[in-house]
């Protein structure tokens, strides 16, 4: 069908409303997460929030006793965009980001420590959008650059050589991806997409899977098991972050539904809105949401 863009801002302005609670906005938002957990303000120790960075080194942003929360590393930029706090009442302690930008994306944690019991962490995949994702405590996590290759690393106290009987690697809607046999051999599943970017590798004491030439979909969930000839199997999860690093183009680390990863478990589509922008903004934004939802083809001649 032919369109024509310029007519586009006039055709659609009494739409306006509903295109802007349609399409992400995310300038000048705020993101919340929020860690509940089971205990007593008297109980608690120390809390902390904390940044892991793509290498897996862990930044602590701010960290209270009882009384007040304080920056523990004021060296860190953006610190001044914080803020914490804490619901006794429903026992949860919250971080906040105010003003979001793309640098903010990223893997997020919470440390509780008691005084008399076992400690609680909270661990959150934070998108550009503001949207998050709750990752399963006892996830390994793993972070890639867009484009480069992840290598997800299944280490195991068995001898592989001779005692692997099966491993296999599974997507969050349960599709196989990889498997290894016995003979130490590895196959990707030609149904699933992953054939010619997911290979395995067996060692003597680990398996390697890798996620070649990464794309935004490939975050998400994966799922493992690894069976033995002698004892009970193993099995485990792992998350695996794909981000633009500051080297490449500027861009949201999204996670798009694809055949891999689509409609992963607790991460949110990127259209919502929560506040309204000025007007001078409004049409850009508009055909930028018009072209992502419509397709650019509607806006060509044909």
């Amino acid at each position: 069908m032919r369109r024509n863009v310029l007519l586009v801002p006039i055709l659609l302005a009494d739409q306006l409303l509903t295109v802007l609670l349609i399409c992400g906005l995310t300038t000048g938002e705020t993101a919340t997460l929020k860690c509940t957990f089971q205990g007593t303000k008297t109980d608690i120790l120390d809390r902390k929030w904390i940044k892991v960075l793509p290498n897996n080194t862990d930044i602590c942003l701010l960290s209270s006793n009882i009384s007040h929360w304080y920056p523990c590393n004021k060296e860190e930029g953006g610190i001044q965009k914080l803020s914490a706090g804490e619901n006794w009442h429903d026992g949860e302690i919250s971080l906040s980001i105010q003003n979001l930008s793309a640098s903010d994306a990223g893997i997020y944690r919470a440390e509780i420590e008691f005084t008399s019991s076992r400690g609680r962490s909270c661990t959150f995949h934070l998108l550009p959008s503001g949207h998050s994702t709750l990752i399963e405590e006892n996830t390994q996590i793993k972070q890639a650059a867009l484009g480069h290759t992840a290598q997800l690393k299944f280490p195991s106290r068995r001898n592989l050589a001779s005692d692997l009987l099966h491993f296999k690697l599974f997507n969050a809607l349960n599709t196989s991806l990889v498997q290894c046999g016995h003979d130490r051999a590895c196959s990707s599943n030609p149904n699933s997409g992953a054939a010619t970017r997911f290979l395995g590798r067996v060692t003597d004491s680990s398996i390697v899977v890798a996620i070649n030439a990464t794309k935004r979909e490939d975050s998400g969930l994966y799922r493992f098991e690894m069976a033995y000839k002698t004892g009970l199997p193993t099995t485990g999860q792992v998350y695996l972050r794909v981000y633009k690093s500051q080297l490449q183009d500027k861009g949201s680390e999204e996670v798009r539904p694809t055949a891999i990863g689509k409609d992963l478990p607790g991460v949110k589509s990127s259209c919502s809105a929560k506040k309204q922008l000025g007007v001078s903004v409004i049409i850009p934004v508009v055909l930028v949401c018009l072209v992502t939802h419509l397709g650019i083809d509607d806006f060509l001649p044909s």
